[in-house]
C-alpha cells in the first residue's frame, strides 16, 4: 500500500514539474513579448532564448529570428530564419520567412556549405564554439576569409577555406573520406557464407579478405553445409585489415533411416544388387540399406535377371521373392542380326556359357560332340564337323562356316574353319556358341552345311583380371589370361594364352614306328567396342606333330605350323523403326606348312606351304518397311592381297602350287513377311561366284550359282513353334583342290571339277512345356551334287573327283529341361539313312560277305545325353556327358563300329573368392573308337584319344 502511495506521489510530482516548465517557458515567452513592444530588444531575445530552451516552440523561434534582425545581427537572424525554413510552416509563416531571407541576402556574406556524404556537421573556425548545422546549409558569415569544419561520424573531418563578400553567395563543397577497416577470413571452408548479422547480409563465401568496412565491433554469422552454424563478435580497426580466425564444428550427422531387405529366390547363390551394388548372394538378409526408394536386383549367369523397385521404411524387414526365369536365348548367326532363337529363320541350337563351364570344354569341337544332329572327328591335325548324317573326312572343315563374333575365319586358300586348338578361344570367355543347320544365305558358300557362330562375353563395369590353368594326364598344360575394362560406352578384352599337351602317339602301319602326337599353341585376342563400332582381332600360332602318318611322308614324322592372324572392324546400327544397318571391313592372314624332318630319307623328305592375306568387306540393310515386312539387301566382297603355296619333294624344285589371286564378290537379298505374331515367311537368294576347272588343263571358268532359300516360322499355339526350312547353296572348289599337281605328293591336279551343290527340306517343331523345358522334333531331307573327294578303291596319286548325287533323310529329336544354375537334362538324337541306289559293292577284308559301300563318315543314327546336378549348390555342380554314335564306313568301304563317349565332370565356383574350378574324367571307358578319316594319310581311320583326367581352376581380380 505504501509502495503504491509513493508511486502516485511521484506521477503527480512529475505531472506538476512539467507543468511547471511549460508555465515558465510561457512567462518568458509574454515577458519577451513586453520587453519587444518597450523597444527592449536585447532583454526580449533573451526571454526568447530562455522560452525556447525550456520548450522549443516554432513562434518563439521566429520572435527569435525577428529580433535578431531589429537588432542588426542580420549574419544570427539569417541563421535563424534559414533552420525556420527547414521545417514545415503554414503557409502564411513560410511567406514571412521566405521574405525576410529575401530581404536579408543582399546584406549578407553568404555561403552555401555542402558535403559527401551529407549531414555533416558545421564548424566555423573553431569547434568549441559549437556547430552552426548540418550540410547542406547556406550560412550567413562576416566577410572575409573563413575555415569551414565539417565533421561526421565514421569519416574523416574535413577543412574548407573560404572567402565570403557581402551581397554574394559562394559554394563551400568537401569530400569526406570514409574510415575503413579489413578482416582476412581464415579457417572456414571454400562453401562458407559470411553474413553481418546486423542486415543479413553477406560480406563474402568462403576464406579471404573483407574490406572497406566501418571500425568498431559487429557480429558475423557463419554457414557452411555440414558444419554448425556459427556467430562471432569481431572489432574492425581503422587501417588495418586484421586476421581472424574461425573454426567451424562439424554438423553431426543425421540419425540414419535404415531397414533391412529378406531376399529369397528360386536360385540359392545368385548375386543380389540394391542400387547397382552387390551385396550378397540369395538367400540374404541385407541389413542398414537407407529407407526410401531402393532397386533390387537377383542376377544369376544362364537366367534372365529379376528387378523391382521397393519403398523401405524405416526400421522395416522387407521380403523380396524373386523368381529367375531361363535366359530367353538370342542369335545372331542366322541373320546377322540379334533375334530370339524362336523367330530364327533356321535350325539353331545354342550352347550356353553355363553348359561350357559345366563340362569343362577345351575347344568349340568338344562343345559341338552332343549338339543334335552333328557328329565331330578328328585327324590327329585338325578338328573336322559334320551335320545331318553329311562328314565326309576330307579338307578339314572346309564346308561349315565358321566365325568369331560374326567374322569369318574359314581361309581363302583351303577354306579350313578352325574347331580346335587352331581356334584356341578362351572358352570361359565364351557367353554362346551358335550352331546354325542349313543354308548359309548371309554368310556365302562356306557355309555349305551350316555354320557355328562363337560370340564372346561383353565385360563388366570397371577394370578386371582373370588367370587360368588347366592340366590333363595327355599329358598337358595350358594357361589363360584375360584383361577387360568398361567405362560408359568403350569397353576392351584382352585374352592371351598357351597350351602344351603330348597325345598317344600312333604306329605306322607298315613299320609300326610310333609318330608323336606333340601339339603347342600360343594366341592372343583383343576384342574392343565403343558405342557401334566393334572389334574382333586375333593372333594363333600352332605347332603340331601328325601322328597319322601322311601317304607322301613314307615313314617319316610331319610337323604342321599354322598361324593364323585377323582383324574385322564392325559398324553396326538399328535405327527407330527397327531398320538395320551392318558394315565390316576385316583383314585376315594364314600360314601354314607341312614338313618332314630333314633327317628323314630322302625319298620320304617333303613339304607343303601355304600363304594368304585377304581383304575383306560387307555391307548389308535391313528395311523395315512397316511393322509387317523387312528388306534385306547386301553385298560382300574378298580379295586376296597375296596367295601363294609350294610343294617340294626331298631336294627337288619348289613347285607353286596356287600363286595369284583370287576375288570373290558376292550378292544377296531376301525378304521378310509377318502379317501375324505368329507368321512369318522369309525367301531370298544369294549369287555366289565359284571357279570351276575344265577339260582343258590349266584352264578355269568363273561361274555364278544361284542359292535361294525359303524359310516358314509358325507358332499354331501358345508355346509352339514350326518351322520350315528349304533351299539350295553350293560350294566352290578351293584353291588347293582346284591346284595341287605334284606327283611324288598323294595328288595330281584335278581335270575337271564342278562346284558341289546341297538342297534340303526341313522341318522343325518346337514344343514349350514351361520355361526350363522343351521339346523339338524334326525331319530332313538333304541331296548332294558334285561332293569334291577322293573316290575309294584308287591309288595314288590321287585326282579330286566330283562324286554323288547322294541323298540323306532322316528324324531328329531333342529334350531339354535346363532351369539354370547347373541343373540340366538334355536329350537329343537323330536317325537318317541314305535314299539313292548305293553304287559300289566292296568285299570286307577277311569276310566273306559283300557290303554295300556307304557315304563315307556318315553314321545312320547317334545320340547323346548330358546332365547337370547341383550337389552344393553352386560350390559343387556334378556333370555327366554320353555321345553313341553308330557304325560308319570308312574310304576303304570297311565298317567302324559304334562307339560310345562318356565324360564325367565337377565342376564349381567360390564366389567371395571369384574362384572356378572343374575337374573330371574324360571318356571314362577308354573307347578308342575309330574314326574315317581322308585318304591323304597311310591309314584310313584313327582312333579317338583314351582316357583322360584333367583339372581346372582361374581366379578373377
Amino acid at each position: 500500500m505504501s509502495r503504491a502511495l509513493l508511486l502516485l506521489l511521484l506521477l503527480i510530482a512529475g505531472a506538476a514539474q512539467g507543468a511547471d516548465v511549460a508555465d515558465e517557458a510561457e512567462f518568458h515567452f509574454r515577458r519577451g513579448l513586453a520587453f519587444q513592444r518597450q523597444g527592449r530588444f536585447e532583454d526580449a531575445l533573451q526571454e526568447f532564448y530562455a522560452s525556447n530552451r525550456l520548450v522549443p516552440n516554432r513562434n518563439v523561434q521566429l520572435n527569435i529570428a525577428s529580433t535578431l534582425g531589429r537588432l542588426q545581427l542580420y549574419d544570427e537572424a539569417f541563421r535563424a530564419y534559414s533552420e525556420l525554413a527547414r521545417q514545415p510552416l503554414p503557409q502564411d509563416e513560410r511567406k514571412d520567412v521566405d521574405q525576410a531571407l529575401a530581404y536579408l541576402r543582399p546584406r549578407l556574406a553568404l555561403v552555401r556549405v555542402e558535403s559527401t556524404p551529407p549531414g555533416a556537421s558545421i564548424f566555423v573556425g573553431r569547434r568549441d564554439l559549437g556547430a552552426l548545422g548540418s550540410t547542406p546549409k547556406t550560412l550567413a558569415l562576416k566577410p572575409g576569409r573563413h575555415r569551414i569544419l565539417l565533421d561526421l561520424d565514421g569519416y574523416r573531418s574535413a577543412e574548407l577555406e573560404v572567402e565570403v563578400v557581402r551581397g554574394r553567395e559562394v559554394l563551400a563543397t568537401g569530400e569526406l573520406a570514409l574510415i575503413v577497416g579489413g578482416l582476412d577470413i581464415r579457417g572456414v571452408p571454400p562453401q562458407a557464407e559470411i553474413r553481418l548479422e546486423e542486415t543479413g547480409e553477406v560480406l563474402r563465401t568462403g576464406p579471404g579478405e573483407v574490406k572497406n568496412l566501418r571500425p568498431g565491433r559487429m557480429l558475423l554469422r557463419v554457414v557452411a553445409p555440414g558444419f554448425l552454424p556459427d556467430l562471432e563478435d569481431i572489432e574492425v580497426v581503422a587501417d588495418q585489415t586484421r586476421p581472424v580466425e574461425l573454426r567451424l564444428v562439424p554438423e553431426p550427422p543425421a540419425p540414419r533411416l535404415t531397414g533391412s531387405l529378406v531376399v529369397r529366390a528360386n536360385v540359392d547363390g545368385a548375386v543380389v544388387l540394391v542400387d547397382d551394388r552387390e551385396v550378397g548372394f540369395t538367400p540374404a538378409v541385407i541389413e542398414g540399406v537407407d529407407a526410401g526408394r531402393r532397386v533390387v536386383e537377383v542376377r544369376q549367369e544362364g537366367l534372365e535377371p529379376f528387378r523391382t523397385e521397393v519403398e523401405l521404411k524405416d526400421r522395416q524387414l522387407l521380403p523380396v521373392e524373386a523368381k529367375l526365369k531361363p535366359l530367353r536365348l538370342e542369335v545372331a548367326g542366322a541373320t546377322q542380326r540379334q533375334i530370339r532363337l524362336e523367330d530364327a529363320p533356321a535350325s539353331t541350337t545354342i550352347i550356353t556359357a553355363e553348359e561350357l563351364r559345366l563340362f569343362g570344354y577345351r575347344t568349340v569341337a568338344e562343345a559341338l560332340r552332343s549338339v543334335r544332329s552333328l557328329q565331330v572327328w578328328t585327324d590327329r591335325l585338325y578338328d573336322s564337323a559334320g551335320m545331318r548324317g553329311f562328314g565326309v573326312p576330307e579338307n578339314a572343315n572346309a564346308r561349315i562356316l565358321v566365325l568369331l563374333n560374326g567374322h569369318p575365319l574359314n581361309d581363302i586358300a583351303r577354306g579350313y574353319g578352325p574347331l580346335g586348338m587352331d581356334l584356341g578361344i578362351d572358352m570361359a570367355q565364351v557367353e554362346r556358341i551358335e550352331v546354325v543347320r542349313g543354308e548359309g544365305m548371309v554368310f556365302g558358300t562356306t557355309a555349305f552345311l551350316g555354320l557355328v557362330n562363337v560370340v564372346t562375353r561383353r565385360p563388366e563395369d570397371g577394370v578386371h583380371v582373370r588367370f587360368s590353368l588347366s592340366a590333363n594326364t595327355l599329358p598337358g598344360a595350358d594357361f589363360q589370361s584375360m584383361a577387360s575394362t568398361k567405362s560408359g560406352e568403350r569397353e576392351l578384352v584382352v585374352l592371351a594364352g598357351a597350351g602344351r599337351s603330348i597325345g598317344d602317339p600312333l604306329p605306322l602301319p607298315s613299320t609300326e614306328t610310333l609318330l608323336s602326337d606333340l601339339e603347342t599353341s600360343q594366341r592372343v585376342f583383343a576384342f574392343g567396342r565403343y558405342k557401334n563400332f566393334a572389334l574382333t582381332s586375333g593372333l594363333i600360332h600352332r605347332t603340331k606333330q601328325v601322328p597319322t602318318g601322311f601317304l607322301w611322308a613314307g615313314a617319316s614324322a610331319v610337323q604342321a605350323t599354322d598361324l593364323r592372324g585377323f582383324a574385322a572392324l564392325q559398324y553396326s546400327r538399328t535405327y527407330p523403326g527397327g531398320s538395320f544397318l551392318l558394315s565390316r571391313v576385316a583383314l585376315d592372314v594364314s600360314d601354314y606348312s607341312l614338313r618332314t624332318p630333314s633327317t628323314a630319307a630322302p625319298e620320304s623328305q617333303g613339304s607343303e606351304t601355304g600363304q594368304g592375306v585377304s581383304l575383306s568387306g560387307e555391307v548389308r540393310f535391313e528395311w523395315a518397311r512397316s511393322n509387317t515386312s523387312r528388306i534385306i539387301l547386301g553385298t560382300a566382297l574378298q580379295q586376296s592381297l597375296s596367295l601363294d603355296g609350294t610343294l617340294q619333294a626331298g631336294n627337288g624344285p619348289k613347285v607353286d602350287l596356287y600363286p595369284g589371286q583370287r576375288t570373290e564378290f558376292t550378292l544377296y537379298g531376301s525378304y521378310e513377311w509377318a502379317p501375324k505374331p505368329w507368321f512369318l515367311l522369309h525367301f531370298g537368294s544369294r549369287i555366289n561366284p565359284v571357279r570351276e576347272s575344265l577339260r582343258a588343263r590349266g584352264a578355269f571358268d568363273q561361274v555364278f550359282k544361284l542359292a535361294p532359300v525359303l524359310a516358314i516360322v509358325s507358332k499354331p499355339y501358345e508355346g509352339g513353334s514350326l518351322k520350315f526350312t528349304s533351299g539350295v547353296t553350293g560350294r566352290g572348289p578351293s584353291e588347293r583342290e582346284l591346284r595341287y599337281d605334284f606327283r611324288p605328293f598323294d595328288r595330281i591336279r584335278p581335270t575337271e571339277l564342278n562346284s558341289e551343290s546341297h538342297f534340303s527340306l526341313a522341318l522343325e517343331h518346337t514344343h514349350t512345356v514351361s520355361d526350363e523345358t522343351s521339346i523339338i522334333v524334326g525331319a530332313f531331307l538333304n541331296s548332294y551334287g558334285d561332293i569334291v573327294r577322293t573316290m575309294p578303291g584308287s591309288t595314288p596319286p590321287y585326282r579330286y573327283s566330283a562324286s554323288g548325287p547322294f541323298g540323306l533323310g532322316g528324324t531328329e529329336f531333342e529334350l531339354r529341361y535346363a532351369p539354370g544354375t547347373g541343373q540340366l537334362v538334355s536329350l537329343s538324337g537323330y536317325l537318317q539313312t541314305r535314299l539313292d541306289e548305293p553304287g559300289q559293292v566292296i568285299r570286307e577284308e577277311g569276310n566273306e560277305e559283300t557290303t554295300e559301300q556307304q557315304l563315307v563318315n556318315s553314321a545312320e543314327h547317334a545320340i547323346s545325353a548330358r546332365f547337370g546336378l547341383p550337389i552344393l549348390k553352386q560350390g559343387l555342380v556334378a556333370g555327366a556327358e554320353l555321345v553313341f554314335t553308330g557304325a560308319r564306313y570308312d574310304f576303304s568301304g570297311r565298317r567302324i563300329p559304334q562307339s560310345l563317349y562318356m565324360n564325367l565332370v565337377m565342376s564349381g565356383q567360390f564366389q567371395p573368392w571369384q574362384l572356378r574350378y572343374y575337374g573330371g574324367v574324360y571318356n571314362l571307358l577308354d573307347e578308342r573308337a575309330l574314326t574315317p578319316i581322308s585318304p591323304d594319310y597311310q591309314r584310313p581311320s584313327v582312333p579317338q584319344y583314351g582316357r583322360e583326367v584333367r583339372l581346372g581352376l582361374s581366379r578373377s581380380f
